[in-house]
């Protein structure tokens, strides 16, 4: 977040740097055709930016669920092995059994949400870059 925070601020300098011209009437401000010059060179940044981050967040996605896996099988693998409790009775030991079911597949869901919002902040930057006009 904060190298788009570096690339804001450096726009908003370069803008300010912009010589003020006279719109007669209408007041006076930067030239609209250097600004967008600006906001252009701003966006190709920020795409620079979210690839940066997207190709090291890949890595660390990777990594962590390939652990998660690690993790979780034995205890999938126990639980398939008896139908996930289908025909068994776990008595009082049943809402343990059902967080630990829980558990992984909010686990499994939260990682997935976390590499969606990865991807989706990507996205948005090439789509804004993509359709600047």
């Amino acid at each position: 977040r904060s190298k788009h925070d570096e690339v804001n601020a450096w726009a908003t300098q370069a803008i300010d740097k912009l010589p003020m011209i006279s719109f007669g009437e209408y007041g006076h401000d930067h030239d609209p055709e250097q600004v967008k010059a600006i906001q252009k060179q701003a966006l190709q940044k920020h795409r620079e930016v979210a690839e940066a981050m997207l190709k090291e967040a890949s890595g660390f996605f990777a990594k962590y669920r390939q652990q998660a896996a690690q993790r979780l099988s034995p205890l999938n693998e126990a639980l398939k092995g008896v139908r996930y409790g289908a025909n068994y009775d776990f008595g009082v030991f049943y809402p343990t059994v059902i967080s630990t079911q829980s558990m992984m597949i909010s686990e499994l869901d939260v990682l997935l949400k976390n590499e969606v919002k990865v991807i989706e902040e990507c996205a948005r930057w090439e789509y804004e870059w993509r359709n600047f006009k």
